[in-house]
């Protein structure tokens, strides 16, 4: 259903739709503008946590969402490594003489530094065959401190 951008009109429209079929299991917003309206919705009805809910990107309103239960996951585009892979990546170009994405996932995966700032900011790349993908990363309630702590600087 398309709520539109309005945040009583989005809470008024999900909190309709919600009642008009009351054996709904799940709900998937798009993004902030619809998320913190649809959290109030379901809180206001009493649904908050009972409602599979799941939610791209992240806000301070998702972030005590998945504090408190009511969204089990945010799609997090990973900014930090939208910006680091490329330059990764061709810098591994330059250095080493190979364009073959293998030989360039495999040194990018062997860096230590690389895989130190990884695991210290709760990033994960999505490796392919024939890429390396700044993600989707997925935020859950087990580390949404650690994104809280450095969203805005790596995050």
């Amino acid at each position: 259903m398309d709520a539109g951008q309005d945040p009583t009109t989005v809470r008024s429209k999900v909190s309709a739709y919600l009642r008009n079929h009351p054996d709904t299991q799940s709900v998937l917003a798009l993004g902030p503008p619809s998320t913190s309206p649809t959290i109030k919705a379901l809180q206001q009805m009493g649904l908050a946590g009972k409602i599979w809910f799941a939610t791209f990107d992240f806000s301070d309103d998702v972030a005590k969402a998945l504090h408190d239960g009511t969204i089990q996951f945010a799609i997090d585009q990973q900014p930090y490594l939208q910006g680091y892979i490329p330059v990764a990546v061709l810098a591994i170009v330059k250095k080493d003489h190979t364009t073959d994405p293998a030989k360039i996932r495999e040194i990018l995966q062997a860096n230590s530094k690389f895989q130190q700032r990884l695991a210290t900011y709760g990033l994960t790349p999505a490796y392919g065959p024939r890429n390396i993908g700044s993600g989707p990363g997925f935020i859950t309630r087990a580390d949404v401190d650690k994104v809280l702590k450095y969203s805005g600087q790596y995050r």
